[in-house]
């Protein structure tokens, strides 16, 4: 009996010997492998810091009903434009931004965004078709896990826009700081999205134009640093004069044939009140050529208050950029960005500026998103980590 028993333990430590895997319990996995900062990022819960949505519509029907509640959609009317021509006629508007809510909430959820910071876009005096934020503040209310206002782009950009440098009275000072610290009160988590320079890429896109030290920008400044809210700002790069590139002379009119220097306006608006932090939404997605790694990596290093968004265009509304791009032709990140990202990888912010449309009714930037987003994966584990979400957690006070 003994001597059977003692093949029997021989047998079993016989066998342990050759599986060793086998003395860790059955179907128990063994301990993962160290991740390495080198490591591309794994998909993680991410914040997109600037996403619009696009839930307004001209329908020619006037009973047009919600389809999901039989009720009548919001209607208004507004003037319709068409390329090169004054307004024609009046349509109805329906607005709902909840079914281009439920399209943005799919995208993200392919490519593991948890939050999107969701503004109006810029807006400038006499824009036909106006997003205020007051219309998607509702929708962002429903989703409180999923989105977060900001705002601006609708309420105080215009105010920029229509008003003299040079003669900005006491009135218009009261009335641009009264909205302002309404958003704040209202919950916004940053000002968005202003524009300091917003090139047109089609006749119905308007083009814009403010300095970046504009009264009323150093004036939104000394307001962001009192309450803690970043500035999400877009702005083309101009380092010097530069005629306006051919390509966009023939995509449209509106385009001055002189686009001005305003890196200096820039850096006076940072200089202006240290305490503000500006997101400057602009990295991939350079239509001058003077965006480069290099303009960058100097602004960054003299300026420890701005941030930079990145946004890779793709088609349709945010098409893709010729210069600077941050992804090669096979979707490689470029040598010089990634230097960037690792040398400053505490001052990028993922910042797409795509549109969220509603299906067959509205357009949406599908390559932007997924340009955009993809970008974190091709990253360091660490670098990813802080761009794609932390940097956003600290700057909009985001849970």
């Amino acid at each position: 009996m003994r001597k059977k028993r003692a093949v029997l333990v021989f047998a079993f430590l016989f066998i342990l010997a050759v599986f060793p895997d086998l003395a860790m319990g059955e179907g128990e996995p063994a301990a993962p492998a160290e991740i390495s900062k080198e490591t591309p990022a794994p998909p993680s819960d991410y914040i997109d810091t600037c996403v619009h949505l696009d839930g307004e519509y001209i329908s020619r029907d006037a009973s047009a009903e919600d389809t999901d509640t039989g009720k009548r959609k919001k209607k208004m009317t507004v003037k319709e434009r068409e390329p090169g021509k004054k307004d024609i006629s009046v349509r109805n508007l329906i607005k709902d931004y909840d079914a281009a809510a439920k399209g943005l909430l799919e995208d993200m959820d392919r490519f593991y965004i948890r939050k999107a910071v969701v503004m109006p876009p810029p807006h400038v005096p006499k824009q036909v078709l106006r997003r205020d934020y007051k219309d998607i503040q509702k929708t962002i209310e429903n989703y409180p896990d999923s989105f977060a206002l900001g705002a601006g782009g609708y309420t105080l950009n215009p105010l920029i826009h229509a008003s003299d440098p040079e003669n900005i009275g006491k009135s218009l000072e009261f009335r641009f700081t009264s909205a302002a610290e309404r958003l704040v009160h209202e919950g916004a988590k940053c000002f968005g999205e202003m524009s300091a320079l917003s090139l047109s890429f089609d006749p119905q896109d308007p083009f814009s134009e403010a300095a970046a030290d504009h009264p009323l920008f150093l004036e939104l400044a000394d307001i962001a640093a009192k309450y803690d809210i970043p500035v999400s700002i877009q702005m083309e790069a101009v380092s010097a004069d530069m005629p306006l590139p051919t390509d966009l002379k023939e995509l449209s009119s509106g385009n001055p044939d002189i686009l001005t220097e305003n890196i200096s306006a820039l850096e006076r608006l940072l200089v202006h009140n240290r305490g503000a932090n500006i997101i400057w939404n602009q990295a991939g997605y350079d239509n001058t050529g003077h965006l480069t790694p290099s303009l960058v990596r100097k602004l960054l290093n003299k300026h420890k208050n701005l941030y930079v968004g990145i946004r890779i265009g793709g088609a349709g509304l945010v098409p893709a950029p010729k210069f600077n791009r941050i992804t090669d032709d096979k979707g490689e990140v470029r040598e010089e960005w990634l230097a960037l990202f690792r040398d400053f990888p505490e001052r990028f912010l993922i910042a797409s500026g795509g549109f969220a449309g509603i299906k067959g009714k509205t357009p949406t930037s599908s390559a932007v998103f997924e340009n955009t987003w993809s970008l974190l994966g091709k990253l360091p584990y660490d670098v990813a980590d802080r761009i794609g979400k932390e940097n956003a957690k600290r700057l909009l006070h985001i849970k």
